[in-house]
């Protein structure tokens, strides 16, 4: 276990801080996986891709500060997340991989902004809560079951410059 899971698990947030302003620091995928005492955390400043699997299960994860420096979310990176209500996505990311919010039951609403250019499959599949969405029009295609079993979507801003919509975004 790396000491900044380990800082986390003990929630100690001085350890945290300490460890997250060390430049050389890399958070590797799945580094904070299943780490049920989670409940903030902010992605230190230096770092550009948030990887697959870093949150994966984080039940108790509420709030997750994202900066500028970070380009892309990877593949499950909140998945299962079900705490987390809200997640603000810089300007500065230009992908969201497959699943990166996956069974986020919590979340509520997005906003994706116009630097995305790429959301990958099934990303928002089983967020329960979710009720509106807001894509840029920097997105061109929806893919397959982006939105499927969002049960509690009621609005979806699609821009014009959609020119494909995946099997199943919308199912359930």
């Amino acid at each position: 276990m790396t000491p900044i899971r380990i800082a986390v698990e003990e929630n100690n947030k001085d350890i945290v801080d300490i460890l997250t302003k060390n430049p050389n620091l890399n958070i590797e995928p799945k580094c904070f996986k299943d780490c049920k005492k989670m409940i903030q955390f902010t992605i230190p400043s230096f770092i550009t891709k948030i990887k697959e699997y870093v949150f994966c299960n984080c039940a108790s994860l509420t709030e997750i500060l994202i900066p500028s420096s970070v380009k892309s979310i990877g593949c499950n990176a909140f998945k299962g997340c079900s705490s987390l209500i809200k997640v603000d996505i810089p300007s500065s990311i230009i992908s969201i991989k497959d699943q990166a919010f996956i069974e986020c039951s919590s979340l509520k609403e997005i906003s994706i902004p116009s630097s995305v250019n790429e959301i990958g499959k099934r990303v928002f599949c089983k967020c329960t809560s979710l009720k509106k969405i807001t894509i840029s029009a920097s997105v061109t295609s929806i893919e397959e079951q982006l939105f499927s079993e969002c049960s509690s979507l009621i609005q979806v801003i699609i821009p014009s410059s959609i020119i494909s919509i995946g099997e199943g975004s919308f199912y359930g």
